[in-house]
């Protein structure tokens, strides 16, 4: 009888475990879709492309924190959130950082017949 009590509580013990990890990892992924889409926002708004989608999500994460950061100071509220995430703050965060990037460092473009070799 103590043996499978003992069997039922590691089972329960197991599962809430794993309960925990996942829902921590699903919240992960919340949090960083949501950051891509924000600093996939600002920078197609922007129209500044220089990365990929890993470049895109650190806008967003970044964005985050310069936008949280901005409502603070101001003293403004920081709701709605989604996966804790202030979504008006990030996406303005993210406008704020690509335009500084914008700014200090302005994608290169290759304009036809200018950058090609001569004969």
């Amino acid at each position: 009888m103590l043996i499978a009590l003992g069997a039922i509580l590691a089972f329960l013990l197991v599962l809430f475990l794993v309960l925990k990890v996942v829902g921590f990892l699903l919240g992960l992924v919340w949090l960083l879709l949501i950051a891509t889409v924000c600093g996939a926002i600002a920078e197609r708004v922007l129209h500044y492309r220089q990365g990929g989608v890993l470049a895109t999500t650190g806008v967003g994460l970044v964005g985050a924190l310069i936008g949280t950061l901005l409502a603070h100071i101001l003293h403004l509220p920081t709701q709605p959130a989604i996966a804790h995430l202030p979504i008006l703050w990030t996406v303005a965060g993210s406008f704020a950082l690509v335009g500084t990037m914008k700014v200090v460092a302005p994608a290169r473009r290759l304009q036809a017949g200018r950058n090609l070799p001569r004969l």
